[in-house]
C-alpha cells in the first residue's frame, strides 16, 4: 500500500510517517513537503512541493497509485488559509488525478483528516478560546467528510480528533483529566485506519484513538 503523508516534519506526522515505514503492509511513503524531512528509508519518496495550494504534473505522477492519505499539516493556531484552503486543494487534487485509476482497481482512496478534540462544529457556539480556528475547522471536517458523498463509493474520509499529544506520558497527565494522547499512540491509531479502515462514525475521538493505538501496538510489538 501507498501512503501520502503531509506535515511530516512536525510532531505528529513525523510520528505517523515513522509508523507507517515500520509496516510490512506499506510500501511506499510519499512525505508531501515543503523542504527536505532528513529521514532516509528504502521505502519513503519525499516529495517537494513548495506551494500546497497547486499541485503541478510532475508532482501528481510521483503520487500515482496511492491509496491514502494521512493529512496533519499546519498547527491549531493556523487560519483559513492552512486548514480550509490547503486541505481542499490536496483532496481536490488527489480526488481528480488518484481516484480514476483506483476506481478501475476496485479500489477507495482513505483520506485521514488529522483534526482535534476541541474544534467546535457548531458554528453558533460560544467559545472563549480560539473560538474563530475551532469552529473553521469544525466546517472543515464537515466537509472532508462530505467527499464520501461526493465520490462515493471510491473515497473514505476519516477524522482523528486528538486532545494534547504528547511524548510520552507527562508528569502532569493528572491535571489533563485524561485529555492526552502520546504521539505514538495516536501515529498508530492513524496508520491502523488508513491500512484497515474503520466502520461507522468516521471521527475518531481521543479515546478511540488511544484504544486503537495501543492496539495497533501490542500487535507489532
Amino acid at each position: 500500500m501507498k501512503v501520502i503523508v503531509t506535515g511530516a516534519t512536525g510532531l505528529i506526522g513525523g510520528a505517523t510517517l515513522r509508523r507507517l515505514l515500520t509496516l510490512p503492509s506499506i510500501t511506499s511513503v510519499i512525505a508531501l513537503s515543503r523542504r527536505d524531512i532528513g529521514i532516509t528509508d528504502p521505502k519513503l519518496e519525499t516529495v517537494i512541493l513548495k506551494d500546497f495550494h497547486h499541485y503541478p504534473a510532475d508532482v501528481l505522477a510521483r503520487l500515482s497509485g496511492a491509496e491514502a492519505c494521512i493529512w496533519a499539516l499546519g498547527r491549531p493556531t493556523d487560519g483559513g488559509d492552512v486548514h480550509d484552503a490547503l486541505t481542499f486543494a490536496g483532496a481536490d487534487a488527489f480526488a481528480a488525478s488518484l481516484l480514476p485509476r483506483l476506481k478501475e482497481g476496485g479500489k477507495k482512496f482513505r483520506f485521514m483528516y488529522v483534526s482535534g478534540h476541541f474544534v467546535e462544529p457548531d458554528q453558533d457556539a460560544n467559545l472563549w478560546w480560539l473560538g474563530a480556528t475551532r469552529k473553521l475547522r469544525g466546517v472543515v471536517e464537515h466537509k472532508i467528510i462530505d467527499y464520501e458523498k461526493t465520490y462515493s463509493p471510491s473515497w473514505e474520509t476519516f477524522v482523528a480528533r486528538p486532545a494534547a499529544v504528547t511524548v510520552g506520558k507527562p508528569i502532569y497527565s493528572p491535571l489533563l483529566l485524561g485529555l492526552w494522547i502520546p504521539v505514538e499512540e495516536l501515529a498508530a491509531a492513524l496508520a491502523d485506519v488508513v491500512v484497515n479502515g474503520k466502520t461507522g462514525d468516521p471521527r475518531l475521538a481521543n479515546g478511540d484513538l488511544r484504544a486503537r493505538g495501543q492496539e495497533a501496538l501490542a500487535k507489532t510489538s
